[in-house]
């Protein structure tokens, strides 16, 4: 009874804050106005957000196409794929009350502390199987991309007790058909709760690789923003064409709205990209490395908490022919 009354106490503050966070005026319907940032969930795009927002220049939006939160969206599922081409109206439509800044809701509002808007940070973690959509549909907008370390993100999700959907991806047939019909047996029989956290980001994370090419849109490494913000904010800031100052520097350390650690824990600092190694066993490295195996994933994250960004761009102009190692490269 206690728990029930804290829970609607908490719907409740919610529904007030995000009532209240609606009350600005969005000035400028230019869908180009908008930034889409994108990553894995767990994966630090809040973190990466806040920093892109340190001086409060943008209307944060929140996971806007999440259909439970967002009436408008319910024909989106949650790891949605969008052949580029797609003109159905059914999802261009509310894709376009997002880019425009026209769809207001307290949840993607929540954290929004801007009054007067003339530009608009969209932070999603269901986007990353439709960004190729997006930018085909609106062309113009600024896309970033967010890497974590997939071991630090299966470690977040299993923690947390997240689900995971690679029964969804197995039931669109243009996505099995576009890419992952050579990894059918490989989705259908990973049972092993950490290892589908890491097969998930590895299709959430492979699949724009493929779509993109070097530059068209920009990858933000969260270890490398963590070990050398300076550089990194500031390749990130270039690409935004926003002004770098110090200033943010005394962001980088601050936790996100949402942290991954557990009860109890000391928080880690940003500056410690190996903080999830010790939740992951010896064999959950070893399983999860095979697994990234399969999509030649395994050249851009290893053991090593430090990804190897060089491998990027290699895999962005990769061929068709990098799924094959899905047939001659089973994991047994």
């Amino acid at each position: 009874m206690i728990e029930s009354l804290k829970a609607r106490a908490a719907r409740m503050r919610r529904g007030v804050v995000g009532a209240w966070r609606q009350v600005y005026l969005d000035a400028d319907a230019d869908h180009r106005k908008t930034t889409i940032l994108a990553g894995s969930g767990r994966g630090g795009t809040t973190w990466v957000g806040e920093l892109i927002n340190h001086e409060n220049d943008y209307r944060f939006m929140f996971e806007p196409f999440f259909a439970r939160h967002v009436p408008e969206m319910r024909a989106f599922r949650n790891r949605q794929y969008l052949r580029p081409g797609d003109e159905d109206p059914v999802f261009v439509e509310p894709a376009r009350l997002a880019v425009t800044g026209r769809l207001r809701n307290a949840w993607v509002d929540y954290y929004n502390h801007r009054v007067i808007v003339r530009k608009r940070l969209i932070k999603e973690i269901r986007a990353n199987l439709f960004l190729k959509w997006l930018d085909g549909r609106f062309p113009g907008m600024p896309i970033v991309l967010v890497f974590r370390h997939p071991l630090a993100v299966a470690s977040s999700r299993f923690y947390h007790g997240w689900s995971n959907d690679l029964a969804d991806f197995l039931r669109q047939e243009p996505l099995m058909a576009d890419f992952l019909e050579p990894y059918r047996r490989l989705i259908e029989t990973t049972d092993d709760p950490f290892e589908m956290h890491v097969l998930q980001w590895c299709v959430e994370n492979w699949i724009p690789l493929r779509q993109f090419r070097p530059g068209e849109i920009h990858l933000a490494f969260y270890e490398h923003l963590s070990v050398d913000p300076r550089s990194e904010i500031q390749r990130l800031f270039a690409f935004l064409h926003k002004p770098f100052s110090d200033a943010i520097l005394d962001r980088v350390d601050r936790p996100s709205r949402m942290t991954w650690v557990r009860e109890g824990a000391e928080l880690p600092k940003k500056s410690d990209p190996d903080a999830w190694r010790p939740y992951v066993t010896p064999e959950q490295v070893k399983r999860s490395l095979e697994i990234l195996s399969r999509f030649g994933l395994d050249e851009l994250y290893g053991e090593a908490a430090l990804p190897i960004v060089d491998a990027a761009p290699r895999l962005m102009q990769a061929s068709v022919t990098v799924g094959l190692k899905a047939q001659s490269n089973p994991v047994q």
